[in-house]
């Protein structure tokens, strides 16, 4: 009996030990001037993949404030993970969008990936990180 409470203890403590975590640094290329934020939206393969409402992670940052381009996510668990970026020039929370639906202002994805008639699939776009990393997105 004493060592099953022992056992269950130690099981209770090692719960409240986090894991290990990496940073991920996204460097943004083209966006436009100093106007707006960019807006940045990490998913794992388990999330709603470009689910506007429930990211894994999210992070929007005013272009005049940032350093040669580079935004850094902190304290991700190693996974896998997609990158979406957007510039929200006018502020307005959304990537805007003409009556064809087609983006009106610049966007991009981890891997650069590029869809032909809709956004690039999880597939396209994942990284893995295994360790702290920078990656590159090119917003068009």
């Amino acid at each position: 009996m004493l060592k099953s409470v022992f056992a269950l203890c130690a099981l209770c403590l090692t719960s409240f030990i986090p894991s290990e975590t990496v940073n991920l640094t996204v460097k943004i290329t083209g966006f436009d001037g100093v106007k707006g934020n960019l807006v940045m939206s990490i998913y794992r393969a388990t999330d709603d993949y470009l689910s506007v409402t429930n990211p894994y992670k999210y992070a929007k940052v005013s272009v005049s404030s940032l350093e040669d381009g580079k935004h850094t996510l902190m304290h991700l668990p190693k996974n896998t993970y997609a990158v979406a970026v957007y510039q929200d020039v006018n502020k307005n929370g959304k990537l805007d969008a003409n009556l064809l639906g087609v983006p009106t202002e610049r966007y991009g994805f981890s891997n650069n990936a590029r869809g032909t008639f809709s956004a690039p699939s999880f597939s396209e776009t994942k990284i893995s990180l295994n360790e702290s990393r920078t990656i590159s997105i090119k917003i068009k």
